[in-house]
């Protein structure tokens, strides 16, 4: 059976499976408590961030994943430098 592994990829041993139980069973204050921010941050300070979903061809997908893959960026952020670029041109 594969280890198991935090949030973050550490491999949790025994030990720290021990610990992290000890300390789930001694409880928490409410003011230890930290909320939890759902879903992903916002694009500068729009909260939340709009979302434009567009539908293209197979082979734009193709093409533009490419591109990003070779700049190093996701679609996603490939899209909106395009459109910035677009938006400050008219």
């Amino acid at each position: 059976m594969a280890p198991l592994r935090s949030k973050s990829g550490r491999v949790l041993t025994d030990d720290a499976v021990d610990e992290l139980a000890r300390r789930m069973e001694k409880g928490y204050k409410p003011e230890q408590l930290r909320p939890r921010k759902a879903g992903r941050p916002p694009l500068g300070d729009e909260h939340p961030s709009p979302r434009i979903q567009v539908r293209v061809s197979h082979r734009l997908y193709v093409s533009v994943s490419q591109r990003a893959r070779e700049e190093g960026k996701t679609v996603s952020a490939l899209v909106r430098q395009l459109l910035e670029k677009y938006a400050k041109s008219s």
